[in-house]
């Protein structure tokens, strides 16, 4: 991993783990769990990429194999628009007990 990588991966965990905290502190907030929603989708964005580099590195690469793509890419786009489901219907639950 070259040195700019490691430091927009340090960024990206940094912001993932900041947006977890605010969501654990108040996640009983609308518009903490749109952010959560909006973290989510961006993390399925970003894993649909990840899938679709490992493979022109593969094709790039004959015989190379990237660890990160393929299988690991769909299980993690997978596990962020969970969260985002998540999210979405904790947002229907709220507004559903603040319509009674």
């Amino acid at each position: 991993m070259s040195v700019k990588a490691s430091i927009a991966f340090a960024s990206l965990l940094l912001i993932m783990l900041a947006i977890a905290i605010i969501v654990f502190v108040a996640g009983d907030r609308v518009s903490v769990l749109l952010l959560s929603t909006a973290a989510g989708l961006g993390c399925a964005g970003l894993g649909v990429w990840n899938y679709f580099r490992a493979v022109d590195f593969e094709r790039a690469n004959p015989g190379s194999v990237e660890i990160s793509g393929g299988g690991t890419s769909i299980v993690f786009v997978l596990l962020a628009l969970a969260v985002s489901a998540w999210s979405m219907g904790a947002i229907g639950l709220i507004r559903r007990h603040s319509r009674r």
